[in-house]
């Protein structure tokens, strides 16, 4: 379990990461395990790259390809609008908001 991911939703922080090479800052959401056994992170992103050609803002990373995960101090308003509980890609899900 990533106890940086777990305090960051539960506190509503930002986290900055890196994935598949892509600098990005997200706003975590709900944190888990898939029904295959790999750790999922539901998050929102508010500033980065992506690397679709449609911009995005909601993501679901696989968090063995996390690296230079942080969290920033800075805080998030809470849960999004159209988020939604209970995320059906997790089986297991250690924090939500």
């Amino acid at each position: 379990m990533n106890h940086t991911i777990i305090n960051a939703i539960q506190q509503k922080r930002l986290i900055s990461l890196s994935y598949d090479g892509i600098t990005r800052t997200v706003e975590p959401h709900a944190y888990g395990i898939s029904s295959k056994g790999n750790e999922l992170l539901r998050c929102y992103q508010v500033k980065g790259g992506h690397n679709s050609e449609k911009p995005h803002i909601w993501d679901l990373l696989t968090v063995s390809k996390i690296i230079a995960l942080t969290d920033t101090g800075e805080h998030f308003a809470g849960a999004r609008p159209d988020y939604k509980r209970d995320d059906k890609s997790m089986q297991t899900i250690y924090a939500q908001l």
